[in-house]
């Protein structure tokens, strides 16, 4: 995504830190789309971070096993993967949780077949999934904006809290 450099003297101290979503085979290589190439464009420290597939079991040790990650991160969540993973999230020190579809709401509705394939395939298995608004698919110049304001308050916010 190709998007004029917005100026911006402010970045987060923590790093931002992406949590995927279940994946199927309808929709698996970028769970985030453009999201962490726009937000380094833009100077911020951004990962994914990558969880096992579909299966719930696997999904939820893997998480727990890798809890320690997001210490001192600013968690960027759609609302049904904070669900899924509502109670580990208890145990994390020193971060900001912030939930796509809540804390930050897109203002667009999108879909694609690829997605609709994903979500019927997911709800087959028993998970719930986010709008695919919530991980920025086909976001438009306006949405990425308004996120990267988001990440402007994320910084004020890590500023005042020294």
């Amino acid at each position: 995504m190709k998007l004029e450099l917005k100026p911006n003297c402010l970045l987060t101290k923590r790093p931002l830190k992406l949590v995927s979503g279940p994946k199927s085979i309808f929709f698996y290589q970028k769970p985030w789309g453009d999201l962490p190439e726009v937000l380094y464009e833009h100077g911020y420290r951004a990962s994914v971070m990558q969880l096992p597939f579909n299966n719930k079991e696997l999904r939820q040790k893997a998480f727990t096993h890798r809890l320690s990650e997001l210490d001192n991160t600013h968690i960027i969540i759609d609302e049904q993967t904070y669900q899924e993973f509502f109670e580990a999230l208890k145990n994390v020190n020193n971060s900001t949780i912030n939930i796509i579809g809540k804390t930050f709401k897109p203002n667009y509705k999108t879909s694609s077949l690829a997605y609709y394939l994903h979500r019927r395939w997911l709800n087959f298995l028993g998970f719930t999934v986010t709008e695919p608004q919530n991980l920025f698919i086909n976001a438009d110049k306006n949405t990425w904006y308004a996120f990267i304001d988001h990440c402007v308050k994320l910084a004020e916010l890590d500023f005042l809290s020294e």
